[in-house]
């Protein structure tokens, strides 16, 4: 009988801890569920939140390439700013003692008028010369803004007499084009 009143015994207790653990292990179970409902929730606060912009350091960029209208016939360049960077010319040997560069842009040549390249070219000519001596006994001095010294060699610039547009509109452009072209022009170096 004392047998059977152990085995009772263990049978009760078992039983309650059986019962005891179960509803711990439901405690437990509750916790988590509660736990990543929780994890849920923040995570969604935070996704809805603005994240900030990392910052970063600003890395230099290497600087664009120069445009350069590059008269290799007469061995210089000049460096062009963007507005005329279409900048064109067309080597002239027709007088064999002064050679010429016409020069215009394919903006300018686009325009409805006479601007071409052969007869009016819209930023006018550059002359290559072995001296500064005038047929007329004249001396031209180097200005560096019509008359220039590149090597040996000397170049003379001759703006347009006239725009080349037709309209009002586009002879502004040129007006404006031919400014940045002057200005260009006093970037003239040799051809290397």
């Amino acid at each position: 009988m004392l047998s059977f009143t152990v085995l009772a015994l263990v049978a009760v207790v078992g039983f309650g801890l059986s019962i005891y653990f179960a509803q711990q292990n439901h405690v437990l179970s509750a916790d988590i569920i509660n736990k990543n409902n929780q994890i849920a929730d923040l995570q969604k606060k935070q996704s809805t939140q603005t994240t900030p912009t990392p910052t970063t350091t600003p890395t230099t960029q290497p600087a664009p390439a120069a445009t350069y209208l590059d008269i290799k016939e007469m061995g210089i360049k000049i460096k062009l700013s963007d507005d005329i960077k279409d900048a064109v010319y067309l080597y002239d040997t027709s007088y064999p003692a002064t050679p010429m560069a016409k020069i215009s842009s394919n903006t300018m040549l686009n325009k409805p008028g006479w601007c071409d390249l052969k007869n009016e070219p819209a930023f006018g000519l550059i002359t290559e010369r072995k001296s500064l001596a005038m047929p007329d006994g004249g001396t031209l001095k180097v200005d560096n803004t019509t008359v220039f010294q590149v090597g040996t060699n000397y170049f003379v610039y001759t703006s347009p007499q006239s725009p080349c547009a037709k309209n009002s509109d586009d002879q502004a452009t040129e007006v404006s084009l031919l400014a940045s072209f002057k200005q260009a022009l006093t970037t003239m170096q040799a051809d290397q």
